[in-house]
């Protein structure tokens, strides 16, 4: 490998930018969270208690449509992980969910970020937009499109549809935390085929180094 290759010549990006946008994501949604509660609390009712879902989908949402800016390098991605996790831990808090499913939520969390990672690498720049919008699709398309068969249509089939959505899964996992392959199976496959992209681009990669 001489000087010139883009392992040693691509400068490492800064990680600043990335991390206050990801730290002003969750801080909206512990906000909203919290206010919820203080509003609910005139009228009977506990909003607190949805605490970890807004977190879960507020960071499984946006970390999706923002991936190639928030996971840009190894480091970053390492960062973005460590630091999702004080604030799940504090929206559990406010919505007392224990804590062993605390600990089942981050690492699915972790691994739907991983796995997006794998993605940002392997993919070329000019990809990044596509992987948005198949991003956008597993996140929120699926859960909509359900909903709307289901707000119009008696029919509850297709239940299938669902697993292949990390964002209702990680919600499936806040009432019922399990390794059921159902619910890990998706995200353990999109992270593999992430892996696996990445690994044959470094290959092809050094190929190319080497001719």
């Amino acid at each position: 490998m001489n000087a010139n290759s883009p392992a040693l010549a691509k400068p490492q990006k800064p990680l600043a930018a990335p991390l206050a946008v990801w730290i002003v994501i969750q801080l909206a949604a512990l906000a909203v969270a919290a206010a919820q509660g203080r509003l609910s609390a005139n009228f009977g009712t506990n909003a607190e208690q949805f605490a970890i879902q807004e977190m879960l989908a507020a960071q499984i949402i946006f970390a999706g449509m923002l991936f190639p800016f928030l996971l840009r390098d190894v480091a970053t991605t390492v960062v973005i992980i460590a630091s999702a996790a004080p604030f799940l831990l504090l929206s559990s808090f406010l919505s007392a969910t224990p804590r062993n499913t605390v600990a089942t939520l981050y690492v699915y969390l972790a691994l739907w970020l991983l796995a997006l990672g794998f993605w940002r690498a392997a993919l070329p720049t000019r990809s990044h937009f596509l992987a948005i919008a198949v991003a956008n699709l597993l996140t929120l398309g699926i859960p909509l499109l359900k909903y709307f068969h289901l707000e119009f249509s008696n029919d509850a089939n297709h239940q299938s549809l669902l697993e292949l959505s990390p964002l209702t899964q990680a919600i499936t996992l806040i009432d019922a935390p399990a390794l059921d392959f159902h619910q890990w199976g998706p995200i353990l496959l999109l992270l593999f085929a992430g892996g696996s992209a990445v690994a044959i681009r470094s290959l092809d990669s050094s190929k190319r180094e080497v001719e």
